[in-house]
């Protein structure tokens, strides 16, 4: 992987950490916010939420090759994770092998 073989592709690891530092200065809570970290007993998983005055936002990695079903009671929008959509399901979410999603608490408009 090399810089200018990134460079114009929107689906290049480049584009996404572009993405990722652009929410980071456009989301005082990404950068400031209070961390919890969440399933600690979850082998393969990387979670945690982040709240900062009255929002939370939670954050969950599979760290795994395999799908993986995580209960999750944040309903409102995913900001941002490197798979299209997230599989929903009553108070969860299935992680693709490998899929990292961030999703707010209540929608990042109310």
């Amino acid at each position: 992987i090399n810089v200018e073989s990134q460079c114009g592709d929107a689906d290049s690891i480049r584009s996404y950490y572009k993405e990722l530092i652009a929410l980071r200065k456009h989301y005082p809570i990404i950068a400031r916010g209070a961390i919890r970290f969440t399933h600690k007993d979850t082998q393969g998983l990387l979670a945690y939420e982040r709240s900062l005055d009255g929002h939370r936002l939670a954050v969950l990695c599979n760290l795994t090759a395999d799908e993986m079903t995580v209960a999750l009671d944040a309903t409102g929008d995913k900001l941002t994770g490197n798979y299209e959509g997230l599989q929903r399901s009553a108070g969860a979410v299935t992680l693709r092998p490998y899929e990292c999603a961030a999703v707010w608490y209540v929608s990042a408009n109310e």
